[in-house]
């Protein structure tokens, strides 16, 4: 049995959510991994950004196609009137908006890492002897130390061990981590950053997605001309109250009668008068002359 169109946008959407949240639980992962100096609060947020606004728009563009549905069969809802359920998807696009911009912003700055901002991250590890942190950081990227293979590298100095115990375990003379943690950083700020603009770019086709009701999407509430078979009618639907005697079907049946009256006054008349100047002075003249 084939899909609907509406239940196979609804499957294909939460698959392409599922995608946006994977990368962003993988950056959450690379960054603990790595010890990368990106607050766990926006990975965190990346991660919650795809299934929220995965339920948020569901919910709203169902509000509004009942919402419709019930108004076409001239069964409205008070409480969830087409404008009002309008009202709550335009609201959930622009609270989305301000999320995803204020994720990406912030996971932007991650661009373009901060050497400071790097050297004081593995000071911090340094001096807390995180051997852990640190080993992991130079295994996964086969490097020594922070600026070269004695700053800072693991296995700490002491107890025997000289500064270049890092590059004799190596058994050479390894690149510094100071590129290569660069280099991770700008890999999970791209990927926090990649989750946002997918979202986004989601809810633009939400928006270029034909409606079930028949409009041309989800956010206008418009004109719509009935199909071949159906009562014809000019329905208009916006934040006036049904009923109201200025209607827009009103004004169209005035409109409709006064060209009527014009084409009638028009075929009554035999001949067209024309105006022309002669000798600084305004005669009527006919057509026929």
């Amino acid at each position: 049995m084939p899909l609907k169109p509406r239940t196979l946008i609804t499957v294909l959407s939460a698959l392409y959510l599922l995608t946006l949240t994977t990368l962003a639980a993988y950056a959450l992962h690379k960054s603990n991994t790595l010890s990368l100096p990106i607050p766990h609060i926006l990975a965190a947020l990346a991660i919650a950004l795809p299934p929220l606004a995965g339920v948020a728009l569901e919910t709203s563009t169902s509000l509004l196609t009942s919402a419709t549905n019930r108004s076409s069969l001239a069964k409205p809802n008070p409480r969830l009137s087409p404008a009002r359920a309008t009202l709550v998807l335009h609201s959930t696009f622009a609270l989305l908006l301000v999320y995803e911009t204020a994720l990406a912003t912030l996971a932007g700055t991650h661009l373009r890492p901060s050497v400071c901002a790097l050297r004081e991250k593995w000071q911090g590890m340094f001096h807390a002897k995180d051997a852990a942190g640190i080993r992991a950081v130079q295994e996964a990227l086969g490097c020594c130390g922070f600026q070269s293979g004695r700053d800072m590298a693991w296995p700490f100095p002491g107890q025997g061990r000289d500064a270049d115990a890092c590059e004799v375990r190596f058994g050479g003379a390894p690149p510094r981590c100071l590129e290569g943690w660069e280099g991770q950083e700008r890999v999970v700020g791209g990927l926090l950053v990649g989750v946002a603009v997918g979202v986004f770019v989601l809810q633009l086709l939400v928006v270029a997605i034909p409606a079930p009701s028949g409009s041309r999407s989800w956010l206008p509430a418009g004109v719509q001309l009935p199909a071949d078979g159906e009562r014809r009618r000019l329905e208009y639907r916006d934040a006036e109250d049904v009923g109201e005697d200025d209607s827009l079907a009103d004004e169209v049946r005035r409109l409709n009668s006064d060209s009527q009256l014009a084409t009638t006054v028009e075929g009554t008349r035999e001949r067209n008068g024309v105006l022309l100047p002669r000798e600084n002075q305004w005669s009527l003249t006919s057509e026929a002359a």
